[in-house]
């Protein structure tokens, strides 16, 4: 492995369902036991059953030695957190910003008449989305729609068949969804009766990476038996009871007859958000509520004197990584929330595969200070993955910074500046590339994305066609995005200055300015620099 660069050929294989389409069911609340007449046992959940605290390592000490039980995380971006949502929704409602991403509906079809709205995070960062209860041809359902601040849209991040009568959305941030199957061997969408019947619970969350949202978690159990499983593992009764617990309390929906009220709603929210997201920061680093990272709420977080210290000992298994707001994810999912924390084992896990013996120090926004950068390889799925992370140390801790995985058609590259490139393909004559940096202080910031297209995939950009440019295998034309602009800079393969002219003129006629490869990599370099490198 070369210690100054990591270059990858995988692609991400997702870990998470995609949700099921919703039916009718008989319970609102996970109930551990349930007469046959539907009447619900009342049982106690037990919050003292926490464990015990990990032993520190013998090159640490104790958390609540130096930063205090309940203290704030010192992340590398300090005090950041998500911007309010709540303008950039307003805009959407009001038709000045597009709704990204929605699969079935406008803005204008979900208030054509009389709707049920509420404000609740179901995505897990702390912000709020917009949920819409709808009817629609005589069945319910439900549209969430969020602002998201990597891609600055306001998108669908949920859109599902809704039965308001037997399904609910927990103010911990969860759609529950039951099911079982039958003695015919059919997936029923309802509580089952016979208490020797295994009974599925999906807890369902939104995603901005699809409308159909992702599978947070799945608990079967039996109600004539103690035996419960969380995502396959075996829990105790007293961690059943905690995501029992967790279902009660319930979002309450309002009315709505125009767009209007929910603007006014929107606008009033907007005023608490400050105090809103310190609660959520506090409560998720507490490791409360439904977010936990469920594979380790022992996790040693012990405190390092310095970087190298704390890296050798994530790569000993003896401390873990923190995943706070400076995560970014390319090349695929990874289903995180602030307040996770992992083992460098438990992301082993988590990909089904094995870390590399060796870690790479690379130095972002050469500052001086070494991040780390860990590989995790496997081969359990359809085709090899791995999976590249970067970890900066911060006020004795680790800091999840980025998580990038590659395959045979997705490729990424870290440098030893903490520069970011990934290269894929969609087809014959279109590839895409994207370069990315990560800053002294652990953000990731989009240096430009990029399309490779040939002669086909060229007419989507000239619709009536170019003679030069779709009837040669001569040319490229690469399409920068920077900053939102657009940038079209054509390559030709033998380095015929001739034929480029003539590919501008005839883009120049078609309306398509030209850039030169030059002009664009000054820009890109003038970018790079504001960010140290």
């Amino acid at each position: 492995m070369n210690n100054s660069i990591y270059r990858k050929k995988y692609r991400l294989i997702s870990s998470f369902l995609i949700a099921m389409l919703l039916s009718g069911c008989s319970s609102v609340r996970l109930d551990k036991d349930k007469t046959a007449d539907g009447k619900a046992m009342t049982d106690t959940w037990d919050e003292s059953d926490k464990g015990d605290t990990p032993e520190s390592s013998q090159h640490a000490e104790s958390v609540s030695d130096r930063q205090g039980a309940g203290e704030m995380w010192k992340s590398p971006a300090g005090d950041y957190y998500p911007e309010s949502p709540y303008s950039h929704i307003i805009s959407c409602l009001q038709g000045t910003t597009e709704l990204s991403y929605a699969r079935d509906v406008s803005i204008k079809d979900l208030f054509s008449g009389t709707v049920e709205y509420a404000c609740q995070d179901i995505t897990g960062d702390g912000t709020d989305e917009l949920l819409i209860l709808t009817d629609r041809d005589g069945k319910g359902y439900i549209t969430a729609i969020g602002y998201w601040p990597e891609k600055d849209k306001v998108c669908t991040v949920f859109e599902n068949v809704f039965n308001r009568g037997c399904q609910n959305i927990s103010t911990e941030g969860f759609i529950t969804d039951y099911s079982y199957v039958n003695s015919d061997g059919d997936t029923v969408y309802d509580i089952a009766v016979d208490k020797d019947i295994e009974q599925s619970v999906y807890f369902r969350t939104g995603s901005y990476h699809n409308t159909y949202g992702s599978v947070l978690h799945r608990i079967d159990y039996k109600m004539s038996t103690s035996e419960y499983k969380l995502d396959d593992k075996d829990i105790t009764s007293d961690e059943f009871e905690h995501y029992q617990k967790m279902t009660e309390e319930t979002v309450s929906f309002q009315k709505a007859d125009s767009v209007d009220d929910v603007i006014a709603y929107l606008k009033e929210a907007d005023n608490g958000y400050d105090e809103k997201m310190r609660s959520f920061l506090q409560k998720k680093q507490n490791g409360e509520g439904i977010f936990v990272n469920p594979a380790s709420p022992e996790a040693a977080d012990n405190v390092y004197a310095t970087a190298e210290e704390a890296y050798d000992a994530f790569m000993r298994n003896e401390t873990s990584v923190r995943c706070a707001y400076e995560l970014t994810v390319v090349n695929g999912d990874f289903e995180y929330v602030y307040g996770d924390k992992y083992t460098l084992q438990e992301l082993c896990d988590k990909y089904s595969g094995e870390a590399s013996n060796e870690s790479v120090r690379i130095d972002c926004g050469n500052d001086g200070d070494k991040e780390m950068c860990i590989a995790i390889s496997s081969d359990k799925g359809i085709e090899p993955v791995e999976t590249d992370i970067v970890v900066k140390y911060s006020d004795g801790h680790l800091y999840m910074l980025l998580v990038g995985q590659s395959s045979s058609r997705s490729i990424l590259f870290v440098d030893e500046k903490g520069c970011i490139r990934t290269e894929g393909s969609s087809g014959a004559d279109h590839m895409m590339e994207s370069l990315l940096v990560i800053d002294a202080n652990g953000i990731t910031h989009h240096i430009y994305d990029c399309n490779i297209v040939g002669a086909e995939s060229f007419k989507q950009y000239i619709q009536d066609g170019c003679e030069l440019a779709f009837n040669s295998e001569k040319v490229l034309m690469y399409v920068y995005d920077i900053d939102g602009e657009i940038y079209y800079s054509p390559k030709v393969q033998d380095g015929d200055d001739e034929y480029l002219t003539r590919i501008s003129s005839e883009c120049a006629e078609k309306g398509i300015q030209i850039t030169s490869e030059d002009e664009v990599n000054a820009i890109i370099d003038k970018k790079k620099k504001e960010y140290g490198i």
